[in-house]
């Protein structure tokens, strides 16, 4: 298991390593799995679900390990996929993804293992977040803060990044040990 949370109606969506994604319903106490039953229609899905988030519309959107990501209907579990196209800049930077977030603006947020991406949901065109600074970097985990400061986690010893939107100015904090990244 990679991430779990809370979906419409109060089911909790679990995402697996291999599994894809299973949906708990705390009613009834089933356990419905969805992404395996897409896989098979597309491959391009994949089953090593990394990171879930839930947008203002409703959808789930789930982060593949070599699958890109996908929106899908809570309701009829119909799936979209959004992959990396090679020579496309606007398509997503990488199929590895590892972290979503949707910030209180309502933009979607994709750390994979060449950077970030930000998506429209709306206008369902990929742009690459400060890749002169961020591009090879792997991003584990996103955050904003209640400053509307957005928090970078990365996983290869790069530390983590801070970025401030009002002056946007990108903040990098590492160091020789973690006692300076600490309290």
């Amino acid at each position: 298991l990679s991430q779990i949370m809370k979906g419409p109606g109060g089911n909790l969506w679990i995402a697996t390593e291999d599994a894809g994604i299973a949906i708990y319903n705390r009613t009834n106490h089933t356990f419905t799995h969805i992404l395996d039953k897409q896989r098979q229609r597309n491959p391009q899905i994949g089953s090593n679900v990394h990171a879930l988030a839930t947008d203002r519309d409703g959808y789930i959107w789930s982060g593949n390990f070599f699958g890109g990501i996908n929106q899908i209907s809570p309701a009829t579990f119909q799936t979209r996929n959004f992959s990396h196209i090679s020579g496309n800049e606007e398509s997503l930077v990488n199929n590895f993804v590892f972290s979503l977030y949707i910030d209180k603006d309502g933009l979607l947020w994709i750390g994979t293992m060449d950077g970030v991406d930000c998506f429209e949901t709306s206008g369902k065109k990929f742009s690459r977040f400060k890749p002169e600074i961020l591009r090879g970097r792997f991003i584990y985990d996103i955050f904003q803060d209640r400053q509307n400061n957005y928090w970078f986690c990365t996983n290869d010893n790069y530390g983590i990044y801070q970025y401030n939107k009002a002056s946007d100015q990108l903040f990098h904090y590492v160091g020789d040990s973690t006692e300076n990244l600490s309290g």
